[in-house]
């Protein structure tokens, strides 16, 4: 029984291990985020490649839901995040930028499809909401960024549309194709393999990231970023649970909404940090905004499921 709890929690232990590794040896976080392009490419490969066109045809139709995504995803957490950034990290450029990072980045596109299969919600739904949201993040994410950082920092746009095509867009979407080219009935049994895959490439990049703001955990800045970024999601969790029960989406479409609205993806503001802007730093608030969204969602995951019994 604790074994098979264990099993299913091994992705949080390995969070808390990556943690723990990242702030203890520095210097094996340092060597990933050397390679943190090539970790992220890949990352978005597998990603693609575990995604089916079936199943997005299926809710390319879903126009209210896409409408309200988009929505808290690239205005309603950008302006939030601007805002806190302004009243609390005004002093701190890097933790400015992360908390700017964090709002514009897209949805995840792994945790998001999990989560609302676990909790009886519309998985393929939530699949092409955060397809959506990643594809449109190559273009939207750096002219939010110039918008919101302003002066404070020089966002090079065109350099980093180009660095988020070549990393988020073109591999996403030879994994689609490649998937689409072989058949449903040749990859859909490796897709426990591909979550996993993904899953260890995402726990590096988590390491890269804790050390690279390793100077700023256990300070009070770290204490205030976590207060920030959880205020952050539990906006968002509430804002789409209150459009989606007034638009009157049914269930398990309301459930999609709730976890693609709300979460943020970890790899992009990660690797934009490092290796574009040059502010390692500012990868602390999407690491730590990362960890409150999957002990925060696991919970309601948790309470949906029992709903369900």
């Amino acid at each position: 029984m604790f074994v098979d709890k264990l099993k299913k929690q091994w992705f949080l232990i390995g969070v808390a291990l990556c943690w723990y590794w990242g702030y203890r040896f520095p210097w094996a976080g340092e060597q990933i985020s050397a390679h943190l392009k090539l970790l992220v490419t890949i990352l978005m490969f597998l990603m693609g490649l575990g995604i089916g066109f079936p199943a997005l045809r299926r809710r390319m139709g879903c126009w209210r839901e896409t409408g309200v995504v988009l929505f808290l995803c690239y205005v309603l957490a950008p302006f939030i995040s601007f805002v806190l950034g302004r009243l609390f990290f005004f002093d701190q450029p890097d933790l400015y930028c992360g908390i700017i990072l964090v709002g514009t980045t897209c949805t995840t596109l792994s945790t998001c499809v999990v989560f609302t299969r676990l909790a009886g919600g519309d998985d393929a739904l939530a699949l092409w909401l955060s397809v959506v949201t990643s594809f449109l993040c190559a273009v939207v994410m750096p002219l939010l960024l110039t918008l919101f950082l302003g002066p404070m920092v020089s966002v090079p746009v065109e350099l980093m549309i180009r660095r988020l095509m070549l990393v988020l867009f073109l591999p996403l979407s030879a994994g689609m194709l490649l998937r689409a080219v072989l058949g449903e009935d040749r990859i859909s049994p490796l897709g426990p393999m591909l979550t996993r895959g993904c899953a260890l490439f995402i726990l590096a990049v988590i390491m890269a990231a804790v050390a690279k703001g390793r100077h700023l955990l256990g300070t009070s800045s770290s204490l205030a970023v976590l207060v920030t970024v959880a205020g952050l999601h539990l906006v968002l969790l509430g804002t789409s649970f209150m459009i989606s029960r007034i638009w009157g989406f049914r269930r398990p479409a309301r459930i999609a909404v709730l976890f693609c609205a709300s979460q943020k993806t970890l790899q992009f503001p990660t690797y934009l940090a490092v290796t574009v802007l040059d502010m390692p730093e500012a990868a602390l608030p999407a690491v730590l905004f990362h960890v409150f969204q999957l002990v925060m969602d696991s919970a309601i995951v948790s309470h949906l499921s029992s709903q369900r019994e």
